[in-house]
Formats: structure tokens, C-alpha cells, sequence
């Protein structure tokens, strides 16, 4: 579940912007006396959101798909190149596949992209790039590195751990769980699907505020009756949401700024309060798992701490903090309290980790604890984003209220023929 954060909140900044963007342009199609395409445009922006979801499911599928072959490969001892190409030759090659896929990218991405670059780039090419890396001589944690569109960072880092503590397999089993890889999307849909639906309202409200409220004021006004309350305050708002519109956009910017920070500097996010528990709690479940597989054969703490530190895609700030842990436990300080103090181990689990020290239970010990942490973040994540969800929906919904109360309040006092 590596970089799991990163990716909610990266993608969740690529949403509010997408969002902002799409309002930019429809305002200006309107405003240009182009309304007619205004669903025209919609109808494409959903295919292209579409599209890029699609994208994302079918490149983590190919790489879920990628780990379980190299996993069960190393397993039962067979060579990686020979398992790689022999997945590839039942790959589908047919010239009707490829003519679909031309015609797909051709459509919607770019003209002639099939032959420009993905033909070249895809990931079944760069799966046979991989083979003949590894039958070069590369091991397969440098030939991952190479090619690390083929892998996630909790795969290199698996990789490295398990060719150093010569458990490659296993190791890689541990990665290819659907708990721990598939945790972003089940977040990020319940993230977006409020923003959605505020956008959604907010064109529907634009609409109402353009072109039915004004006559309906023009019936109360032909009446000489008094405008309800409640429409006056929707009015209001609309008026002072538009008075002050000239602040979205550096507001927004804000908000991206916030919101991109994070998923670009390790060192943010590991000190930022709430997303940095989160953040170490994730980080934890994976020193603590590459610990164990080290010391499960009998590698000292000194050489396992600094061979995570050098040989991994782990970020920055984690390295600086096992360099940290490095040197206090090559003074000679304990294992567990040097990994408490640069904040790789909870408090609570530092008397667990002294006393397996003692009964020689350490491996075990450490492995059992880093599953506890990674399936601590994923739990933790998932509770938050039901109920930020549910919390964005109830306000979408009170927003909803107010606007039909707004609109047919007045209808209803019309109909009645009185004021209220």
C-alpha cells in the first residue's frame, strides 16, 4: 500500500482542478452564446472520465497481473526470463486486437498515437524489456527499476528486500495482496463522488439563478406581492457567491497548493498532523515487514537498516530516518527504542519488540507487527473516506433543499394567494 496517500490526494487535486476547468469552460461557452454545446461538452468529459478510470483499473490490473507471474515463478524455481516471454506469447496479438486499440487511442488520445508511442511503450513491450534485462545479468530489482512503469513501488522495494534476505519469493507473495494494492480505489470513488455531485448541482443552480428565478420575481413583482424569504436568500447568496468570484481561482490555487505539496515531498507528508499518522503508520508496516525477512536469516539490525535505506525506492525522509536508526544502533543502542525515537516503531510496541529480542522471537515478532501497522492505515483511511463521504453527500443534500425550497416555496404561496 505504498504511496497509497500520495496517490488519493494527487488524484483528489486533479479532480478540484478538472472541476474548476470545466466550469472556466462552460461559463465561457455560455457566455459566448454557445449553450447548445454545453451537453455536448458534458457527454465528453464523462467518456474521458471514463476513459482514464479505465486506464488506471486496467494498469494496476496488468501490474497485479505481472506480480502473481513473477511471484509464482521464483516460487517453484523457474527462470524469470522463460516465464516472462512464454506469458507473453499467450498474450492476445491478433491484427483485429490491434486494430481496435489503434483505432481507441487514435479517437480519443491523439492521431496516429498507436504507432507514435504506444506501440513502442506498451506494456507487453516493456514486459519483454524486462525479460532480456534479466537475462543480461540484471537481477530483477535493477531490471524493475528500469522499467518501473511494470510495478509499483512496493514491488522494487519487496524485490530488494527479498533478493538481499534471499526470499524473493515470499516476499513478493506478501506485496501481491488485494487488501494492501487495491485500497486506493475503493477511496478515491468515495472522495469524488461529492465533488461530483456539487458540480452537478452547482450547473443545475446556475441554470435555476439564469433563467427561472428572475421570472418568477417578475410574477411576484406583476402581483406586487413580497418576495419569500427564502428565495431572497438564495438570490443573495448567488449575489455575493458572484461579488466575490474573483477569489475562486486564488483560492482554489490555494487549495491545490495544499493539496499537491503533500503528494511531491515525503518530508510534508511525514510531519503533516493527521495525513502524517497515516503516512507512518503505512511507512511502519513495511520497515517493520523488510526487518523481519532480514532478520529471519540472520542478518544483523545494522546491515538490514542500512540495506533498506540504500537499496530501496523508499522515499527520502524514510531513508534519513533508518540512516538515524543505523547509527544509534551501531552506537550500540537498542533496536526497538532507536526505531521508537526516529518514529519507524509506536510507543506502544517497543516493550512487544524487547521482550521477543529476548526470547528469540524477533522475525516473527516484527513481521506480525507490520501487518498490524499497514492494515491499521488501510482500516484508518477507509473509516475516513466513509465519512467524509457521508458528510459531503448530507451537505450536497441540505444544499439540494435549500434550493428547492427556494424555488417552489414561492409557487406554492402563488397558488395559495397569500404571503407567508
Amino acid at each position: 500500500m505504498l504511496l497509497v496517500l500520495r496517490r488519493v490526494l494527487l488524484f483528489l487535486a486533479m479532480v478540484v482542478l478538472a472541476l474548476a476547468m470545466i466550469g472556466l469552460v462552460l461559463y465561457g461557452l455560455v457566455a459566448a452564446g454557445l449553450g447548445t454545446l454545453v451537453p455536448l461538452f458534458l457527454l465528453m468529459t464523462l467518456v474521458y472520465a471514463w476513459l482514464a478510470d479505465t486506464y488506471l483499473r486496467y494498469r494496476h490490473a496488468r501490474q497485479q497481473e505481472l506480480l502473481h507471474v513473477l511471484a509464482t515463478t521464483t516460487g517453484i524455481g523457474l527462470p524469470l526470463p522463460a516465464a516472462l516471454r512464454a506469458y507473453l506469447h499467450d498474450r492476445p496479438k491478433a491484427w483485429f486486437y490491434r486494430f481496435n486499440v489503434g483505432m481507441l487511442l487514435h479517437i480519443f488520445v491523439a492521431p496516429f498515437y498507436y504507432f507514435i508511442w504506444h506501440k513502442n511503450r506498451s506494456f507487453d513491450t516493456r514486459i519483454g524489456r524486462l525479460a532480456d534485462n534479466i537475462e543480461s545479468g540484471q537481477k530483477l530489482s535493477e531490471a524493475l527499476r528500469e522499467t518501473p512503469a511494470l510495478a509499483s513501488a512496493d514491488t522494487r522495494i519487496a524485490a530488494v528486500v527479498g533478493e538481499e534476505s534471499g526470499q524473493l519469493a515470499k516476499s513478493l507473495r506478501a506485496t501481491s495482496r488485494p487488501q494492501f494494492n487495491s485500497a486506493w480505489f475503493e477511496l478515491i470513488p468515495r472522495l469524488t463522488y461529492p465533488l461530483i455531485l456539487l458540480g452537478a448541482i452547482s450547473l443545475i443552480v446556475g441554470y435555476l439563478l439564469v433563467y427561472i428565478i428572475p421570472r418568477i420575481q417578475r410574477i411576484f413583482l406583476d402581483f406586487k406581492q413580497k418576495t419569500p424569504d427564502v428565495l431572497r436568500w438564495l438570490v443573495d447568496g448567488a449575489s455575493w457567491f458572484v461579488h466575490f468570484a474573483w477569489l475562486l481561482i486564488p483560492g482554489l490555487a490555494v487549495l491545490l497548493a495544499i493539496a499537491i505539496l503533500p503528494c511531491f515531498s515525503s518530508r510534508v507528508r511525514w510531519y503533516l498532523p493527521l495525513v502524517g499518522r497515516l503516512y507512518r503508520w503505512e511507512i511502519q508496516g513495511i520497515v517493520l515487514r523488510g526487518l523481519s525477512q532480514f532478520i529471519a536469516v540472520n542478518r544483523p539490525a545494522t546491515d538490514a537498516l542500512s540495506l533498506l535505506a540504500e537499496r530501496t525506492d523508499l522515499p527520502a525522509v524514510v531513508r534519513d530516518q533508518l540512516g538515524r536508526a543505523t547509527r544509534r544502533v551501531g552506537r550500540g543502542e537498542p533496536l526497538a527504542p532507536s526505531l521508537h525515537a526516529v518514529g519507524l516503531l509506536p510507543g506502544s510496541m517497543v516493550p512487544l519488540v524487547v521482550t521477543s529480542e529476548r526470547l528469540n522471537s524477533l522475525a516473527t515478532t516484527l513481521a506480525e507487527l507490520g501487518e498490524l501497522q499497514a492494515g491499521r492505515a488501510i482500516r484508518f483511511a477507509r473509516r475516513a473516506s466513509m465519512i467524509l463521504s457521508i458528510l459531503g453527500i448530507l451537505a450536497v443534500g441540505g444544499i439540494v433543499c435549500f434550493v428547492v425550497l427556494a424555488v417552489f416555496y414561492p409557487l406554492v404561496v402563488l397558488i395559495g394567494g397569500q404571503t407567508p
